[in-house]
Protein backbone atom coordinates (compact mmCIF):
# COMPACT_ATOMS: atom_id res chain seq x y z
CA UNK A 1 0.00 0.00 0.00
CA UNK A 2 1.49 3.33 -1.06
CA UNK A 3 1.37 5.98 1.65
CA UNK A 4 0.93 9.69 0.95
CA UNK A 5 4.31 11.42 1.16
CA UNK A 6 5.55 13.52 4.04
CA UNK A 7 4.77 17.12 3.23
CA UNK A 8 7.56 19.72 3.10
CA UNK A 9 7.47 23.29 4.38
CA UNK A 10 8.23 24.87 1.01
CA UNK A 11 6.13 27.76 -0.31
CA UNK A 12 3.36 27.84 2.33
CA UNK A 13 0.13 29.45 1.21
CA UNK A 14 -0.69 32.88 2.58
CA UNK A 15 -3.43 32.84 5.18
CA UNK A 16 -6.28 35.20 5.94
CA UNK A 17 -6.56 36.66 9.48
CA UNK A 18 -9.04 34.03 10.69
CA UNK A 19 -7.09 31.21 9.08
CA UNK A 20 -3.88 32.43 10.72
CA UNK A 21 -5.52 32.65 14.15
CA UNK A 22 -7.00 29.16 13.80
CA UNK A 23 -3.64 27.80 12.62
CA UNK A 24 -1.95 29.06 15.77
CA UNK A 25 -4.61 27.48 18.01
CA UNK A 26 -4.38 24.19 16.13
CA UNK A 27 -0.57 24.21 16.27
CA UNK A 28 -0.55 24.64 20.06
CA UNK A 29 -3.27 22.01 20.54
CA UNK A 30 -1.34 19.42 18.51
CA UNK A 31 1.73 19.94 20.67
CA UNK A 32 -0.25 19.19 23.83
CA UNK A 33 -2.95 16.59 23.13
CA UNK A 34 -2.90 13.29 21.17
CA UNK A 35 -6.17 13.65 19.25
CA UNK A 36 -7.68 16.86 17.83
CA UNK A 37 -10.76 17.47 15.70
CA UNK A 38 -10.94 20.71 13.69
CA UNK A 39 -14.58 21.65 12.98
CA UNK A 40 -15.25 24.18 10.23
CA UNK A 41 -17.61 24.93 7.35
CA UNK A 42 -17.08 23.91 3.75
CA UNK A 43 -14.37 25.90 2.02
CA UNK A 44 -13.02 27.89 4.99
CA UNK A 45 -9.50 26.50 4.56
CA UNK A 46 -9.23 23.39 6.75
CA UNK A 47 -7.15 21.51 4.18
CA UNK A 48 -4.90 24.55 3.73
CA UNK A 49 -4.11 24.52 7.45
CA UNK A 50 -3.47 20.77 7.46
CA UNK A 51 -1.02 21.11 4.58
CA UNK A 52 0.80 23.92 6.41
CA UNK A 53 1.06 21.97 9.67
CA UNK A 54 1.93 18.69 7.95
CA UNK A 55 4.85 20.54 6.42
CA UNK A 56 5.90 22.07 9.75
CA UNK A 57 5.68 18.81 11.72
CA UNK A 58 6.84 16.49 8.96
CA UNK A 59 3.42 14.89 9.03
CA UNK A 60 1.20 13.02 6.60
CA UNK A 61 -2.23 14.15 5.41
CA UNK A 62 -4.66 11.45 4.33
CA UNK A 63 -7.53 12.55 2.12
CA UNK A 64 -10.67 10.86 0.81
CA UNK A 65 -8.87 10.42 -2.49
CA UNK A 66 -6.04 8.53 -0.78
CA UNK A 67 -8.52 6.10 0.80
CA UNK A 68 -10.34 5.54 -2.49
CA UNK A 69 -7.12 4.92 -4.40
CA UNK A 70 -5.89 2.48 -1.74
CA UNK A 71 -9.18 0.58 -2.05
CA UNK A 72 -8.81 0.00 -5.80
CA UNK A 73 -8.13 -3.44 -7.19
CA UNK A 74 -9.81 -6.80 -7.50
CA UNK A 75 -9.33 -7.73 -3.84
CA UNK A 76 -9.77 -4.33 -2.28
CA UNK A 77 -10.73 -4.23 1.40
CA UNK A 78 -13.65 -2.30 2.85
CA UNK A 79 -13.12 1.41 3.34
CA UNK A 80 -12.86 0.92 7.13
CA UNK A 81 -9.95 -1.50 6.71
CA UNK A 82 -8.34 0.73 4.10
CA UNK A 83 -8.58 3.75 6.38
CA UNK A 84 -7.14 1.76 9.29
CA UNK A 85 -4.19 0.48 7.24
CA UNK A 86 -3.40 3.94 5.86
CA UNK A 87 -3.55 5.75 9.20
CA UNK A 88 -1.80 2.97 11.13
CA UNK A 89 1.05 2.85 8.62
CA UNK A 90 1.26 6.65 8.62
CA UNK A 91 1.56 6.66 12.43
CA UNK A 92 4.62 4.44 12.06
CA UNK A 93 6.21 6.83 9.60
CA UNK A 94 5.28 10.29 10.95
CA UNK A 95 4.73 11.92 14.33
CA UNK A 96 1.54 13.66 13.20
CA UNK A 97 -1.14 12.21 10.92
CA UNK A 98 -3.97 14.34 9.51
CA UNK A 99 -7.20 12.62 8.39
CA UNK A 100 -9.16 15.14 6.30
CA UNK A 101 -12.98 15.20 5.96
CA UNK A 102 -13.42 12.40 8.47
CA UNK A 103 -17.15 13.11 8.87
CA UNK A 104 -17.72 11.86 5.31
CA UNK A 105 -16.56 8.40 6.37
CA UNK A 106 -18.67 8.57 9.52
CA UNK A 107 -21.81 9.44 7.56
CA UNK A 108 -21.78 6.15 5.68
CA UNK A 109 -21.42 4.27 8.93
CA UNK A 110 -23.82 6.40 10.98
CA UNK A 111 -26.63 7.11 8.52
CA UNK A 112 -26.36 4.36 5.87
CA UNK A 113 -29.09 2.15 7.29
CA UNK A 114 -28.64 -0.50 4.57
CA UNK A 115 -24.85 -0.56 4.93
CA UNK A 116 -23.80 -4.22 5.33
CA UNK A 117 -21.19 -3.55 8.05
CA UNK A 118 -22.85 -1.12 10.45
CA UNK A 119 -20.74 0.17 13.34
CA UNK A 120 -17.57 -1.40 11.95
CA UNK A 121 -15.97 2.04 11.64
CA UNK A 122 -16.52 2.49 15.39
CA UNK A 123 -14.15 -0.40 16.00
CA UNK A 124 -11.66 0.96 13.46
CA UNK A 125 -11.67 4.39 15.07
CA UNK A 126 -11.30 2.95 18.57
CA UNK A 127 -8.24 1.00 17.44
CA UNK A 128 -6.66 4.07 15.84
CA UNK A 129 -7.21 6.20 18.95
CA UNK A 130 -5.54 3.53 21.12
CA UNK A 131 -2.64 3.18 18.67
CA UNK A 132 -2.08 6.93 18.58
CA UNK A 133 -1.76 7.15 22.37
CA UNK A 134 0.31 3.98 22.63
CA UNK A 135 2.85 5.27 20.12
CA UNK A 136 2.95 8.79 21.57
CA UNK A 137 1.90 10.23 18.21
CA UNK A 138 -0.63 12.87 17.18
CA UNK A 139 -3.82 12.34 15.16
CA UNK A 140 -5.82 15.25 13.72
CA UNK A 141 -9.24 14.96 12.07
CA UNK A 142 -11.24 17.59 10.20
CA UNK A 143 -15.03 17.70 9.82
CA UNK A 144 -17.72 20.15 8.73
CA UNK A 145 -20.38 18.89 11.15
CA UNK A 146 -19.67 17.50 14.61
CA UNK A 147 -23.06 15.75 14.73
CA UNK A 148 -21.92 13.50 11.85
CA UNK A 149 -18.92 12.16 13.81
CA UNK A 150 -18.83 8.95 15.85
CA UNK A 151 -19.24 8.95 19.65
CA UNK A 152 -15.79 7.38 20.17
CA UNK A 153 -14.29 10.86 19.75
CA UNK A 154 -16.31 12.34 22.63
CA UNK A 155 -14.13 12.47 25.71
CA UNK A 156 -11.07 11.27 23.76
CA UNK A 157 -10.40 14.27 21.54
CA UNK A 158 -10.20 18.04 21.78
CA UNK A 159 -12.67 19.75 19.43
CA UNK A 160 -11.38 22.99 17.98
CA UNK A 161 -13.81 25.27 16.08
CA UNK A 162 -12.56 27.00 12.94
CA UNK A 163 -13.43 30.66 13.34
CA UNK A 164 -16.02 32.06 10.90
CA UNK A 165 -14.70 34.25 8.11
CA UNK A 166 -14.91 37.99 8.83
CA UNK A 167 -14.90 41.22 6.84
CA UNK A 168 -11.10 41.24 7.08
CA UNK A 169 -10.94 37.75 5.57
CA UNK A 170 -13.14 38.89 2.67
CA UNK A 171 -10.83 41.87 2.15
CA UNK A 172 -7.80 39.54 2.22
CA UNK A 173 -9.18 37.25 -0.51
CA UNK A 174 -10.27 40.20 -2.65
CA UNK A 175 -6.70 41.51 -2.51
CA UNK A 176 -5.26 38.06 -3.19
CA UNK A 177 -7.36 37.65 -6.32
CA UNK A 178 -7.65 41.18 -7.69
CA UNK A 179 -4.65 43.00 -6.32
CA UNK A 180 -4.62 45.67 -3.62
CA UNK A 181 -5.55 48.56 -5.94
CA UNK A 182 -8.68 46.95 -7.41
CA UNK A 183 -9.71 45.42 -4.09
CA UNK A 184 -9.59 48.86 -2.49
CA UNK A 185 -12.33 49.99 -4.88
CA UNK A 186 -14.68 47.32 -3.50
CA UNK A 187 -16.45 47.61 -0.16
CA UNK A 188 -15.56 44.34 1.59
CA UNK A 189 -17.82 45.23 4.50
CA UNK A 190 -20.84 45.60 2.21
CA UNK A 191 -20.08 42.31 0.43
CA UNK A 192 -19.66 40.54 3.76
CA UNK A 193 -22.91 42.01 5.07
CA UNK A 194 -24.76 40.84 1.95
CA UNK A 195 -23.43 37.25 2.13
CA UNK A 196 -21.59 36.50 5.35
CA UNK A 197 -21.30 32.74 4.85
CA UNK A 198 -19.38 32.53 1.59
CA UNK A 199 -16.67 29.91 1.27
CA UNK A 200 -13.18 30.71 0.08
CA UNK A 201 -14.04 28.87 -3.15
CA UNK A 202 -16.99 31.20 -3.76
CA UNK A 203 -14.94 34.32 -3.03
CA UNK A 204 -12.24 33.18 -5.43
CA UNK A 205 -14.81 32.32 -8.11
CA UNK A 206 -16.63 35.65 -7.96
CA UNK A 207 -13.27 37.39 -8.24
CA UNK A 208 -12.49 35.31 -11.33
CA UNK A 209 -15.79 36.44 -12.87
CA UNK A 210 -14.94 40.14 -12.49
CA UNK A 211 -11.18 39.96 -13.00
CA UNK A 212 -11.40 41.14 -16.63
CA UNK A 213 -14.06 43.74 -15.89
CA UNK A 214 -12.29 46.88 -14.73
CA UNK A 215 -15.61 48.68 -14.26
CA UNK A 216 -16.91 46.07 -11.78
CA UNK A 217 -18.13 47.66 -8.55
CA UNK A 218 -19.82 46.51 -5.34
CA UNK A 219 -23.22 46.14 -7.01
CA UNK A 220 -21.71 44.00 -9.76
CA UNK A 221 -20.31 41.66 -7.11
CA UNK A 222 -23.61 41.54 -5.22
CA UNK A 223 -25.54 40.77 -8.41
CA UNK A 224 -23.15 37.92 -9.24
CA UNK A 225 -23.46 36.53 -5.73
CA UNK A 226 -27.25 36.78 -5.85
CA UNK A 227 -27.67 35.10 -9.23
CA UNK A 228 -24.75 32.65 -9.43
CA UNK A 229 -23.40 31.85 -5.98
CA UNK A 230 -26.26 31.93 -3.51
CA UNK A 231 -28.63 29.00 -3.66
CA UNK A 232 -32.36 29.14 -2.89
CA UNK A 233 -34.80 26.23 -2.86
CA UNK A 234 -37.06 28.29 -5.15
CA UNK A 235 -36.57 28.30 -8.91
CA UNK A 236 -37.51 31.83 -9.94
CA UNK A 237 -38.14 30.61 -13.49
CA UNK A 238 -41.09 28.63 -12.11
CA UNK A 239 -42.43 31.51 -9.98
CA UNK A 240 -44.82 33.95 -11.67
CA UNK A 241 -43.07 37.27 -12.19
CA UNK A 242 -44.57 39.63 -9.63
CA UNK A 243 -43.23 42.85 -8.19
CA UNK A 244 -44.66 45.02 -5.46
CA UNK A 245 -45.57 47.81 -7.87
CA UNK A 246 -47.99 45.45 -9.65
CA UNK A 247 -49.77 44.46 -6.42
CA UNK A 248 -52.47 47.13 -6.33
CA UNK A 249 -53.68 47.97 -2.84
CA UNK A 250 -50.56 46.50 -1.23
CA UNK A 251 -48.64 49.75 -0.91
CA UNK A 252 -48.59 49.69 2.89
CA UNK A 253 -47.52 46.03 3.07
CA UNK A 254 -44.84 46.58 0.42
CA UNK A 255 -43.52 49.61 2.30
CA UNK A 256 -43.32 47.72 5.60
CA UNK A 257 -41.58 44.73 4.02
CA UNK A 258 -39.12 47.08 2.36
CA UNK A 259 -38.51 48.91 5.64
CA UNK A 260 -38.32 45.96 8.01
CA UNK A 261 -37.03 43.13 5.79
CA UNK A 262 -35.38 44.22 2.54
CA UNK A 263 -33.50 47.30 3.77
CA UNK A 264 -31.92 45.67 6.84
CA UNK A 265 -30.81 42.75 4.68
CA UNK A 266 -29.62 44.60 1.61
CA UNK A 267 -28.39 47.93 2.95
CA UNK A 268 -27.31 47.36 6.55
CA UNK A 269 -23.66 48.10 5.70
CA UNK A 270 -24.66 51.66 4.81
CA UNK A 271 -26.03 52.09 8.30
CA UNK A 272 -23.52 50.09 10.32
CA UNK A 273 -23.83 52.51 13.22
CA UNK A 274 -27.55 51.71 13.43
CA UNK A 275 -27.02 47.90 13.62
CA UNK A 276 -30.05 47.26 11.40
CA UNK A 277 -31.65 43.83 11.71
CA UNK A 278 -34.72 42.44 9.96
CA UNK A 279 -37.85 41.59 11.91
CA UNK A 280 -37.48 38.00 13.09
CA UNK A 281 -41.08 36.95 12.51
CA UNK A 282 -43.84 38.32 10.28
CA UNK A 283 -47.42 37.06 10.06
CA UNK A 284 -49.18 37.76 6.76
CA UNK A 285 -52.85 36.98 7.30
CA UNK A 286 -56.11 37.44 5.44
CA UNK A 287 -58.95 35.64 3.61
CA UNK A 288 -58.21 33.31 0.67
CA UNK A 289 -57.38 35.07 -2.56
CA UNK A 290 -56.28 38.35 -0.98
CA UNK A 291 -52.73 38.09 -2.26
CA UNK A 292 -50.64 36.46 0.47
CA UNK A 293 -48.89 34.10 -1.94
CA UNK A 294 -48.47 36.94 -4.45
CA UNK A 295 -46.58 38.87 -1.78
CA UNK A 296 -44.34 35.83 -1.37
CA UNK A 297 -43.73 35.69 -5.11
CA UNK A 298 -42.83 39.38 -5.23
CA UNK A 299 -40.48 38.95 -2.29
CA UNK A 300 -38.89 35.89 -3.92
CA UNK A 301 -38.01 37.92 -7.01
CA UNK A 302 -36.79 40.77 -4.82
CA UNK A 303 -34.56 38.57 -2.64
CA UNK A 304 -33.55 36.01 -5.33
CA UNK A 305 -30.93 33.68 -3.82
CA UNK A 306 -31.92 34.68 -0.32
CA UNK A 307 -35.52 33.44 -0.41
CA UNK A 308 -36.56 30.00 0.86
CA UNK A 309 -40.07 28.57 0.85
CA UNK A 310 -41.87 25.87 2.79
CA UNK A 311 -45.21 25.20 1.11
CA UNK A 312 -47.52 22.48 -0.15
CA UNK A 313 -44.81 20.85 -2.25
CA UNK A 314 -42.98 19.90 0.94
CA UNK A 315 -46.19 19.31 2.89
CA UNK A 316 -47.21 16.63 0.39
CA UNK A 317 -44.22 14.54 1.43
CA UNK A 318 -44.51 11.78 4.01
CA UNK A 319 -43.96 12.79 7.64
CA UNK A 320 -40.63 10.92 7.61
CA UNK A 321 -39.26 13.09 4.81
CA UNK A 322 -41.13 16.32 5.69
CA UNK A 323 -39.13 17.15 8.81
CA UNK A 324 -35.70 16.51 7.24
CA UNK A 325 -36.69 18.74 4.30
CA UNK A 326 -37.82 21.52 6.63
CA UNK A 327 -34.53 21.28 8.52
CA UNK A 328 -32.64 21.33 5.21
CA UNK A 329 -34.43 24.58 4.28
CA UNK A 330 -33.43 26.18 7.58
CA UNK A 331 -29.83 24.94 7.25
CA UNK A 332 -29.61 26.26 3.68
CA UNK A 333 -31.00 29.63 4.74
CA UNK A 334 -28.34 29.88 7.45
CA UNK A 335 -25.64 29.55 4.80
CA UNK A 336 -27.15 32.46 2.84
CA UNK A 337 -27.74 34.94 5.66
CA UNK A 338 -29.28 37.41 5.68
CA UNK A 339 -32.26 35.61 4.14
CA UNK A 340 -36.03 35.00 4.25
CA UNK A 341 -37.90 31.77 5.04
CA UNK A 342 -41.49 31.97 3.74
CA UNK A 343 -43.90 29.41 5.26
CA UNK A 344 -47.07 29.44 3.16
CA UNK A 345 -50.45 28.43 4.65
CA UNK A 346 -48.89 27.91 8.08
CA UNK A 347 -52.30 27.60 9.74
CA UNK A 348 -53.14 24.64 7.49
CA UNK A 349 -49.83 22.98 8.28
CA UNK A 350 -50.43 23.40 12.02
CA UNK A 351 -53.79 21.63 11.83
CA UNK A 352 -52.43 18.55 10.07
CA UNK A 353 -52.77 15.42 12.20
CA UNK A 354 -50.12 13.80 10.01
CA UNK A 355 -47.53 16.34 11.17
CA UNK A 356 -48.05 16.00 14.89
CA UNK A 357 -45.74 18.29 16.84
CA UNK A 358 -44.97 20.63 13.93
CA UNK A 359 -45.59 23.73 16.05
CA UNK A 360 -43.06 22.61 18.66
CA UNK A 361 -40.59 21.73 15.93
CA UNK A 362 -40.93 25.17 14.35
CA UNK A 363 -40.53 26.82 17.75
CA UNK A 364 -37.21 25.03 18.16
CA UNK A 365 -36.12 26.03 14.67
CA UNK A 366 -37.13 29.68 15.17
CA UNK A 367 -35.42 30.00 18.53
CA UNK A 368 -32.30 28.39 17.07
CA UNK A 369 -32.15 30.95 14.27
CA UNK A 370 -31.73 33.79 16.77
CA UNK A 371 -28.72 32.21 18.45
CA UNK A 372 -27.04 30.87 15.32
CA UNK A 373 -27.52 33.76 12.90
CA UNK A 374 -27.71 36.80 15.20
CA UNK A 375 -31.17 37.65 13.91
CA UNK A 376 -30.15 37.70 10.25
CA UNK A 377 -33.00 35.45 9.09
CA UNK A 378 -36.61 36.61 8.86
CA UNK A 379 -39.44 34.07 8.91
CA UNK A 380 -42.71 35.04 7.20
CA UNK A 381 -45.78 32.92 7.89
CA UNK A 382 -49.03 33.22 5.97
CA UNK A 383 -52.39 32.24 7.44
CA UNK A 384 -56.01 32.51 6.42
CA UNK A 385 -57.10 32.30 10.07
CA UNK A 386 -54.61 33.40 12.76
CA UNK A 387 -56.93 31.87 15.37
CA UNK A 388 -55.75 28.46 14.15
CA UNK A 389 -52.12 29.30 14.85
CA UNK A 390 -50.48 28.09 18.11
CA UNK A 391 -50.34 30.92 20.65
CA UNK A 392 -46.72 30.13 21.54
CA UNK A 393 -45.69 30.66 17.93
CA UNK A 394 -47.30 34.10 17.80
CA UNK A 395 -46.16 35.46 21.13
CA UNK A 396 -44.17 38.68 21.32
CA UNK A 397 -40.55 38.18 20.40
CA UNK A 398 -41.27 35.58 17.72
CA UNK A 399 -43.81 37.32 15.49
CA UNK A 400 -42.96 41.00 15.61
CA UNK A 401 -44.94 42.29 12.64
CA UNK A 402 -48.55 41.55 11.70
CA UNK A 403 -49.63 42.42 8.15
CA UNK A 404 -53.23 41.95 7.02
CA UNK A 405 -54.14 41.35 3.38
CA UNK A 406 -57.61 42.65 2.64
CA UNK A 407 -60.05 42.69 -0.24
CA UNK A 408 -59.09 45.52 -2.61
CA UNK A 409 -60.99 48.77 -2.12
CA UNK A 410 -62.66 50.66 -4.99
CA UNK A 411 -59.44 52.40 -6.00
CA UNK A 412 -57.41 49.19 -6.00
CA UNK A 413 -60.13 47.33 -7.88
CA UNK A 414 -60.14 50.06 -10.52
CA UNK A 415 -56.35 49.87 -10.89
CA UNK A 416 -56.44 46.08 -11.23
CA UNK A 417 -59.27 46.33 -13.74
CA UNK A 418 -57.51 49.03 -15.73
CA UNK A 419 -54.39 46.87 -15.93
CA UNK A 420 -56.39 43.87 -17.20
CA UNK A 421 -58.78 45.81 -19.43
CA UNK A 422 -55.90 47.42 -21.25
CA UNK A 423 -55.20 43.99 -22.73
CA UNK A 424 -58.71 43.58 -24.20
CA UNK A 425 -58.96 43.88 -28.00
CA UNK A 426 -60.75 47.04 -29.16
CA UNK A 427 -63.19 44.97 -31.23
CA UNK A 428 -64.95 43.89 -28.02
CA UNK A 429 -66.38 47.39 -27.85
CA UNK A 430 -66.77 50.04 -25.12
CA UNK A 431 -67.81 49.32 -21.54
CA UNK A 432 -69.14 51.24 -18.55
CA UNK A 433 -66.15 51.51 -16.18
CA UNK A 434 -68.29 52.50 -13.18
CA UNK A 435 -70.69 49.62 -13.84
CA UNK A 436 -67.83 47.12 -14.07
CA UNK A 437 -66.31 48.45 -10.86
CA UNK A 438 -69.64 48.01 -9.09
CA UNK A 439 -69.91 44.43 -10.36
CA UNK A 440 -66.58 43.57 -8.70
CA UNK A 441 -67.62 44.76 -5.23
CA UNK A 442 -66.34 42.16 -2.74
CA UNK A 443 -64.03 40.53 -5.30
CA UNK A 444 -60.42 39.80 -4.51
CA UNK A 445 -57.56 40.37 -6.97
CA UNK A 446 -57.80 36.79 -8.28
CA UNK A 447 -61.53 37.25 -8.92
CA UNK A 448 -60.91 40.46 -10.85
CA UNK A 449 -58.27 38.74 -12.98
CA UNK A 450 -60.73 35.94 -13.65
CA UNK A 451 -63.66 38.19 -14.63
CA UNK A 452 -61.67 39.70 -17.49
CA UNK A 453 -60.49 36.24 -18.62
CA UNK A 454 -64.08 34.95 -18.49
CA UNK A 455 -65.35 37.91 -20.54
CA UNK A 456 -62.93 36.98 -23.33
CA UNK A 457 -64.00 33.31 -23.09
CA UNK A 458 -67.72 34.24 -23.36
CA UNK A 459 -67.05 36.47 -26.37
CA UNK A 460 -65.04 33.73 -28.12
CA UNK A 461 -67.78 31.15 -27.43
CA UNK A 462 -70.40 33.34 -29.18
CA UNK A 463 -68.16 33.87 -32.20
CA UNK A 464 -67.49 30.11 -32.51
CA UNK A 465 -71.25 29.40 -32.32
CA UNK A 466 -71.81 32.16 -34.88
CA UNK A 467 -73.95 34.14 -32.46
CA UNK A 468 -73.92 37.94 -32.64
CA UNK A 469 -71.66 39.18 -29.85
CA UNK A 470 -73.35 40.85 -26.88
CA UNK A 471 -72.22 44.15 -25.45
CA UNK A 472 -69.10 44.10 -23.31
CA UNK A 473 -71.16 45.19 -20.29
CA UNK A 474 -73.37 42.12 -20.76
CA UNK A 475 -70.40 39.82 -20.78
CA UNK A 476 -69.12 41.45 -17.59
CA UNK A 477 -72.49 40.92 -15.91
CA UNK A 478 -72.58 37.25 -16.89
CA UNK A 479 -68.98 36.65 -15.81
CA UNK A 480 -69.50 38.43 -12.48
CA UNK A 481 -72.67 36.45 -11.79
CA UNK A 482 -70.85 33.15 -12.39
CA UNK A 483 -67.99 34.15 -10.11
CA UNK A 484 -70.41 35.15 -7.35
CA UNK A 485 -72.23 31.83 -7.73
CA UNK A 486 -68.95 29.94 -7.42
CA UNK A 487 -67.99 31.92 -4.31
CA UNK A 488 -71.36 31.11 -2.73
CA UNK A 489 -70.95 27.39 -3.49
CA UNK A 490 -67.48 27.41 -1.93
CA UNK A 491 -68.81 29.15 1.18
CA UNK A 492 -71.64 26.60 1.48
CA UNK A 493 -69.23 23.71 1.05
CA UNK A 494 -66.97 25.08 3.79
CA UNK A 495 -69.96 25.50 6.08
CA UNK A 496 -71.20 21.97 5.28
CA UNK A 497 -74.54 23.24 4.01
CA UNK A 498 -74.13 22.62 0.28
CA UNK A 499 -77.03 20.65 -1.18
CA UNK A 500 -77.02 19.08 -4.64
CA UNK A 501 -80.02 18.81 -6.96
CA UNK A 502 -79.60 15.04 -7.13
CA UNK A 503 -78.83 13.33 -3.78
CA UNK A 504 -75.29 11.94 -3.68
CA UNK A 505 -76.54 8.52 -2.65
CA UNK A 506 -78.37 8.06 -5.97
CA UNK A 507 -75.00 7.58 -7.65
CA UNK A 508 -74.64 4.41 -5.58
CA UNK A 509 -78.19 3.14 -6.10
CA UNK A 510 -79.43 4.44 -2.73
CA UNK A 511 -80.31 7.74 -1.15
CA UNK A 512 -78.37 9.19 1.77
CA UNK A 513 -79.99 10.84 4.73
CA UNK A 514 -79.53 14.57 4.54
CA UNK A 515 -76.44 15.73 6.35
CA UNK A 516 -75.06 12.19 6.88
CA UNK A 517 -73.19 9.51 5.01
CA UNK A 518 -75.71 6.84 6.04
CA UNK A 519 -78.35 5.39 3.66
CA UNK A 520 -82.00 6.00 4.43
Amino acid sequence: MNLPQLLSTSAPAELSPTQAATLEQLRETIRIVPVTVLIGGVGVGKTTLLNRLAGEFGGIRISCRDVLQASEGANHPSYEETLHRLVDAALDKANVVFADDFDLFCQTNKFGMAYPRPYYLNTTLQALLETTRAKGKRLVFTATDRSKLLPQLDGRAVFLPFGALTTEDYRFFLEQNLGAERAARLDAKRIFSFAAKLSVYQLNEVCALIRDNNAADDQTVLNLLDTRMLSSNVSLGEVAKVDFSSLKGFEEIAEKLQTYIVNPMMFDSRFADLDLKPKKGILLYGPPGTGKTSVGRALAHRMKGKFFMIDGTIFSESADSFYPKVRAVFDQAKLTTPSVIFIDDADVLMQSERLHGLNRYLLTMLDGLETETAGKIAVILTAMDPNQMPAALLRAGRVELWLETKLPDARARQEILDSNLAKLPEKLGPYDAERVKALTEGFNAADIDRIVADVKALYAADIIREIAPATLDTYFERAAAEIRRTKELIASAHAGTLETTEPLGNFYGTKLRKGTDQPQ
